[in-house]
């Protein structure tokens, strides 16, 4: 008797228990599904939350605004103060036959700035050179002029490289390829959207030569395309760059 009693309740209890689930599984079939997207907005719009529970879409802004933060009020975009750097692209070497900055060239800004650090070339030795992409595609026509003096530890000598009429310019000189030493330099580049303009660059490395020396080297040279401007192609002498990181900056106009 007391057996078939707790047959009858263990019959009930997982009755019971399935029913449970039933209704469980019954409420999540109901339930919506996950969203993948959030309904209103538009290309380029920015939801933010204007209360608790409440969120909002921050209208499109212009090209080269920023976002500022405005504490608990509606976030805003805003044009950065003159000479304020916006970052364009960054493109990392790896053992890279060019490197190539391209694309965010236009009108929106007259000065651009490319910022290298840890350049390395395959081999010793090696300059690193840059063309321009003017008209469309990357001039390697002689019609390129620079002229890059340079002080090295040396022996406090002081020296300079140039070319007239030439296929590329030259920013690094003589750089060594040993664990250690690298390169870095910042360049600007002027008017690249202007079609009146011959398309001129100045610039500023450092870096360790093939025996071990510093060098420091300042220079400027040009290309005399008038077309515009629509990149920046970086490499080496004569084998690949093995790394490096290049950055593009747009500097706002004041």
């Amino acid at each position: 008797m007391s057996k078939s009693r707790d047959i009858a309740d263990s019959a009930a209890t997982i009755n019971f228990i399935d029913t449970v689930t039933s209704n469980v599984q019954d409420q999540l079939d109901n339930l919506d599904p996950v969203p993948t997207n959030i309904a209103g907005g538009s290309a380029g719009t920015i939801p933010y939350q204007s209360a608790a529970d409440t969120t909002a879409m921050l209208a499109v802004g212009t090209a080269g605004q920023v976002l500022q933060t405005n504490g608990a009020a509606a976030p805003t975009w805003v044009t950065p103060a003159g000479g304020a750097m916006v970052l364009l692209q960054t493109v990392t070497a790896s053992n890279s036959a060019t490197v190539d900055l391209e694309t965010a060239f236009n009108s929106t800004y007259d000065q651009y700035l490319i910022i290298a650090a840890g350049v390395k070339t395959a081999n010793d030795g090696d300059g690193v050179l840059c063309r321009m992409k003017i008209g469309g595609s990357y001039l390697t026509t002689n019609t390129y002029t620079f002229i890059c003096p340079f002080s090295s530890t040396s022996g406090g000598t002081f020296n300079s490289t140039s070319g007239a009429n030439v296929a590329q310019i030259t920013l690094v000189t003589r750089l060594g390829n040993a664990a250690s030493r690298n390169a870095n330099f910042a360049m600007y580049v002027n008017n690249p959207a202007s079609t009146s303009l011959t398309k001129n660059v100045y610039f500023q490395s450092s870096s360790i030569d093939d025996s071990g020396n510093l060098l420091s080297l300042n220079g400027t040279g040009f290309n005399s395309g008038t077309s515009a401007l629509t990149g920046i192609r970086l490499f080496g002498s004569s084998g690949n760059l093995s790394s490096g990181t290049f950055r593009l900056y747009g500097i706002v106009n004041s």
